[in-house]
């Protein structure tokens, strides 16, 4: 178990700077009788590792407009601070945590760190079949515990706010990218409380985050699925979908959904890929952390080496991660903490 846990980690660990990005914030739910919320993104940090509160808030504010969803006043709500992470995402999870261990920043809510691992690592095809019911229901669950997590966020969502002063909870789950682990526990909640099939479910996660969650998320929502359609008490059955055919994977790698959804085809391969960027000198691969293919023995047309060094043009480069071209950002581009698959992926539309 220890060994399979420090593998998980690694493809997990964040060593670079996150930024706070509006394209991966989205509002998950909402409870009308209580007003509380629940929404999903990345890493609320900027580019020095600070807690961006302020940014965060304003985001998560415009989200619910374009829903028609109102938003509480300031003073009036506290905001639940979800964060997937642990010790080894690096400084903007220290900057994270340091921001809510500040008295002063009590009244504002609290900070809750559920650090995911484990239950995906195998997926369940490579069990029997009469064991899965047992395993859903317990053993993959006794470190990551997504059935409780994503029962206490309902809990949350649908209870009524005591706190004198305040109205509402405002719940914000993120890990780093706000894919992977975002995807794995806000998949399992809409799965379990907002009655999506596995398709509906992973077409979401595509669309909000703009890839499919990794390989360790996507099978721990295979795992999930399991869960609840072996579990009667749910009622859901076999409406919950295909638990192992919505997401096809390679282990420890990219997943694709086996059904239609706006993403990128990637294709890995093994040698330099041919006419990928046209050069003639290396000025011309500036932007990707690259070089100019037309030395000794070289003949036109040159091509630019595929991006090395953690280097990138989209999230597709970034293996577990995800690349840092959004607003602000200038090339050359680089992935956000965990180093950049080996193997250059091509985009084929």
């Amino acid at each position: 178990m220890t060994m399979f846990k420090a593998l998980l980690i690694c493809s997990l660990v964040a060593l670079g700077s996150a930024t706070l990005d509006y394209t991966r914030v989205h509002l998950v739910d909402h409870d009308a009788a209580t007003g509380n919320l629940l929404f999903r993104g990345n890493m609320p940090t900027n580019s020095s590792h600070v807690f961006i509160i302020d940014t965060l808030l304003s985001y998560l504010k415009k989200r619910a407009k374009e829903a028609s969803v109102p938003f509480p006043a300031a003073g009036e709500f506290l905001l639940y601070d979800i964060s997937l992470n642990n010790d080894f995402d690096g400084k903007d999870f220290k900057g994270e945590r340091d921001f809510w261990k500040d008295p002063s920043t009590k009244s504002l809510g609290q900070f809750i760190n559920w650090p995911l691992g484990l239950a995906g690592i195998v997926p369940p095809k490579l069990f029997p079949k009469s064991k899965i019911p047992t395993m859903a229901n317990g053993s993959v669950w006794k470190l990551d515990q997504i059935p409780s997590r994503v029962q206490q966020i309902r809990n949350w969502l649908t209870t009524p706010l005591t706190t004198p002063n305040k109205k509402v909870v405002v719940q914000y789950v993120h890990c780093t990218a706000g894919c992977d682990r975002t995807g794995e526990v806000i998949g399992s909640y809409r799965m379990r409380y907002n009655n999506n099939d596995v398709i509906d479910m992973y077409s979401k996660d595509v669309a909000e985050c703009g890839r499919p969650p990794n390989y360790w998320s996507t099978t721990a929502l295979e795992w999930f699925c399991e869960y609840i359609t072996n579990n009667p008490t749910f009622g859901l059955g076999p409406k919950v979908g295909d638990c192992e055919g919505f997401a096809t994977c390679k282990f420890a790698g990219h997943c694709t959904p086996t059904h239609n959804t706006t993403i990128t085809k990637q294709v890995e391969i093994t040698s330099e890929p041919e006419q990928l960027h046209p050069c003639n000198d290396d000025n011309d691969c500036a932007g990707l952390c690259t070089y100019c293919q037309n030395g000794a023995g070289k003949t036109p047309p040159y091509n630019c080496h595929a991006p090395t060094n953690g280097c990138c043009l989209d999230d597709a480069d970034c293996d577990g991660s995800y690349c840092m071209n959004g607003p602000g950002h200038a090339q050359p581009w680089k992935c956000h903490g965990s180093v950049r698959n080996p193997l250059y992926a091509v985009k084929q539309k």
